[in-house]
Formats: C-alpha cells, sequence, structure tokens
C-alpha cells in the first residue's frame, strides 16, 4: 500500500477531493506500519528475556531520548524523586517499550486539545516503583471504561499500546491504572521493587 500510494497520488494529482483521502489512507497505512514494529520489537524484547543493569535515572534517560526522537514536539515536564533516581535496576524486557506507548498516548491524547503537554512523574511509594504518565486531552468517556485498557475507547484512538502495557504490568506483578484528572487523563505503572529492582 506504501508503494501504490504515491503512484494514485501522481496518476491523479488534480483531483483535490481523492487527494484528500490518500491523505487519510497514507496516515493510517503509517500508523498500522508502527504498531506492527512495535508488535514486533516488543516479541522480541520477550524472547530476550535479558534485563537490563542500570539506575532509575539512567532508565528514564533512554525512554525519554527515544520518546523524544520520536515525538519531538511533545512538552514533556518530567519529575524524578531523587531517592528514586539513584535506585538500581534489573530493567525487564518489554519495560522500556510499555512506557514509551504510554508516553506516546499521553500526547496523541493532548493533540486533541491543542496541547502538546506530557507529564511524566517517578518516584518509589513503599515496595513500589511507581511511573505516572498524564496528559491534557479528553480523558476516558466512562468510568467503567478505566477497568479494561485494552478495550479502551480513549479518543487517542488504538488501544493496542494500553494493552501491551498492561500485559507488561501483569508479568512484573505490577497494575497498570487509568484515571480521569479533570482536565486530561492519567495512566499510573506501579511495580513491584521486589521484582524489579536490583539486590545484587
Amino acid at each position: 500500500m506504501r508503494t501504490l500510494l504515491p503512484e494514485i497520488r501522481r496518476e491523479h494529482a488534480g483531483d483535490n477531493a481523492l487527494g484528500d483521502d490518500l491523505d487519510l489512507l497514507e496516515g493510517q497505512v503509517q500508523r498500522c506500519r508502527t504498531i506492527l514494529r512495535e508488535m514486533v520489537a516488543f516479541g522480541q524484547a520477550q524472547l530476550s528475556q535479558v534485563p537490563e543493569r542500570l539506575t532509575v535515572g539512567q532508565f528514564v534517560h533512554v525512554c525519554m531520548e527515544r520518546f523524544q526522537l520520536l515525538r519531538p514536539e511533545a512538552d514533556v515536564a518530567l519529575s524524578v524523586e531523587p531517592g528514586a533516581e539513584r535506585l538500581a535496576l534489573r530493567s525487564p524486557p518489554g519495560l522500556r517499550h510499555a512506557l514509551i506507548n504510554l508516553l506516546n498516548n499521553a500526547v496523541e491524547a493532548s493533540s486533541l486539545n491543542g496541547s502538546a503537554f506530557v507529564g511524566f512523574d517517578i518516584r518509589v511509594e513503599g515496595p513500589w516503583l511507581v511511573l505516572t504518565v498524564t496528559d491534557e486531552g479528553p480523558g476516558f468517556d466512562e468510568a467503567d471504561e478505566l477497568g479494561t485498557l485494552g478495550l479502551s475507547q480513549k479518543a487517542t484512538g488504538l488501544g493496542i499500546g494500553l494493552a501491551l502495557a498492561e500485559a507488561t504490568a501483569e508479568r512484573l506483578d505490577g497494575e497498570l491504572a487509568a484515571s480521569n484528572t479533570g482536565h486530561g487523563a492519567q495512566m499510573r505503572l506501579r511495580l513491584p521493587l521486589s521484582v524489579i529492582g536490583d539486590h545484587a
């Protein structure tokens, strides 16, 4: 489809209505391509099963570096609790990818309200590492959708990224909770330090 679209566009260069449809189709094809790449990357990470050893600060830095390359328009408000920043991790396969999915969903949600804001807060709460991603989008439509993330009708569109993030949380004995904040939505990923902490 990516090969055919430019040819169709050239053959019908004067048809403005068709051009608009082709723009839409091209955007959807690109989105499908991105999602497929994400699913492949997630699968490869799951198969590798080799955790990275690094601090929370280093982990967040790598995530942000990758995310800003993918979404340079995002205006990220990053907050890392000093005690959490120095914490040693054995970062499991798929965790970075799951987090980038949440950040990506947040910037897409904010864009629906003309904003580029993404909030990203990292802290330790007792035995948990808590990573919270907030947006300034329209939020979730109904309260009962907050418990079924993979099936969410959130206005950002496809819920595949949320489903993958939720699967990662469950695999690590953690949890992914969604809520509305009054001016957007919030995704709260809680992971047990007993599982992801580097105790060596």
